[in-house]
């Protein structure tokens, strides 16, 4: 799939200089978060913790969401030498504070996005947003070139990133562990 994805899809060179930038500020080892919110997708149903179904209009739920932080400072842990995290969300204006506070500001790479850069289709539809999909396009390219990409259940996003990358996605169980 890495190579068939590297044959298949080429960035106009505007979008890969966005991508050049954003990446050269990567430093030592860089994991990955693709934290897909959507909040207004519609209701979905996700197993919290405790065996339940639970009516939620995001992908992940809150709780899940925390998990995601959890997860990144696991692989952390495991990472000789310096190291830093790469944040692509459908949401940046919601989430970017969040990350910060949770992964530490320095150690945070943001592609240079607009806060109101909607790029989930439905998402930017149903808010009534614009969207060229430049952004999406961005964090994608940006986010396969991490080093560990942990990706939302159930969004396609962080799949093509991982598929890009030619590695396996992380996901986090609902127990906070991170699988491969």
């Amino acid at each position: 799939a890495h190579r068939l994805f590297h044959y298949l899809f080429k960035l106009a060179p505007y979008l890969q200089a966005k991508v050049d930038r954003v990446t050269a500020e990567f430093q030592g080892h860089v994991i990955g978060l693709q934290i897909r919110q959507a909040r207004a997708c519609g209701s979905i149903t996700l197993e919290t913790n405790h065996g339940l179904r639970s009516k939620t209009h995001a992908y992940l739920t809150l709780e899940h969401e925390e998990l995601f932080y959890s997860c990144a400072h696991s692989l952390l842990r495991g990472v000789k030498g310096n190291a830093s995290f790469f944040l692509a969300t459908d949401l940046p204006g919601t989430t970017r504070a969040i990350a910060q506070a949770k992964l530490g500001a320095r150690r945070l790479i943001l592609a240079d996005l607009p806060d109101e850069d909607v790029h989930a289709t439905r998402a930017a539809m149903e808010a009534g947003l614009k969207t060229n999909f430049d952004g999406a396009f961005v964090d994608m390219w940006a986010l396969s070139a991490c080093h560990d990409i942990i990706a939302t259940p159930a969004s396609s996003f962080g799949y093509m990133a991982t598929a890009r990358a030619g590695n396996p996605p992380v996901t986090v169980s609902r127990w906070g562990k991170c699988l491969r």
